[in-house]
């Protein structure tokens, strides 16, 4: 199991470099080479533009569970997760959990970035 884990983690990601950034209103990916001057910076700036969970459109992504009370479709926000670890849900299946720090990033593959 740990090494299971430790490949996923080298794979995917729910981890924001940096929680105090705000949401840019243009995507750094349109940046010309040229303007790209911190290569950590500009990845901490797409991953929290194009991996941010927004509610921009409340039709699509609300819905109204069996108690009446509206909730994200999606399931936001996440819970905060420490560790990345697979849990038995006692079931004969395990459920893989990926550690988070911001309860509002998609998980990623932050190799690709």
């Amino acid at each position: 199991m740990k090494n299971i884990v430790q490949y996923i983690n080298l794979l995917i990601t729910i981890m924001n470099s940096n929680l105090d950034i705000s949401v840019l209103n243009h995507y750094s990916c349109q940046k010309k080479t040229e303007e790209i001057f911190d290569n950590l910076q500009d990845y901490i700036e797409l991953v929290n533009k194009l991996q941010y969970h927004t509610q921009y459109n409340s039709s699509y992504y609300l819905w109204v569970n069996h108690l009446s009370q509206q909730q994200c479709r999606f399931g936001y926000p996440k819970k905060i997760v420490k560790d990345t670890c697979l849990c038995d849900n006692n079931n004969g299946y395990f459920k893989l959990i990926i550690a988070r720090n911001d309860s509002y990033i998609n998980s990623y593959d932050w190799l690709q970035f």
